[in-house]
């Protein structure tokens, strides 16, 4: 522990050790000091990884994992353009983005590839992918309508 008077202090780039009590520069760590008093330590609560508060659109657009678990099942756990077999964390492209609100819900979500997915997002110019893509979500749920995606507040 540090007295609470014991600075340590630069002049002209050299470091030198100040009591502010005293007003002067010292040369021990206030070891022998009469005047030492000791700093109150004060814990902060760490936060948890857990319990970060995220905003609302955040966390509705975000895609859990028992919503990956279930797309990924649900399209074979192959991506749904080329067939290619692919791990569960690859059941994440969506098909209204997360930069539009797009909801990370089973109706949004399909299983693509790393290659496929960035076709999808970066060069799907004349929109074969996203017609392919509704067609595929419509056919699987009755009902499917692509204003339900968006999240609102």
């Amino acid at each position: 522990m540090n007295c609470k008077y014991y600075r340590i202090r630069t002049k002209k780039k050299v470091h030198y050790k100040y009591c502010v009590l005293l007003k002067r520069i010292i040369k021990d760590d206030c070891y022998n000091c009469i005047n030492k008093e000791y700093k109150e330590v004060k814990y902060k609560k760490k936060l948890s990884t857990f319990h970060v508060h995220k905003h609302k659109s955040t966390k509705a657009t975000e895609i859990p994992m028992k919503v990956k678990k279930v797309v990924w099942e649900r399209d074979g756990h192959a991506c749904i353009y080329c067939g290619k077999y692919v791990d569960v964390y690859y059941a994440n492209s969506h098909y209204i983005k997360r930069s539009h609100l797009g909801k990370g819900i089973e109706q949004n979500v399909v299983t693509a590839c790393p290659t496929c997915h960035y076709t999808y997002d970066f060069k799907d110019f004349d929109g074969k992918m996203k017609n392919y893509t509704r067609e595929y979500l419509s056919r699987l749920y009755d009902g499917w309508n692509k204003n339900d995606l968006v999240y609102r507040k």
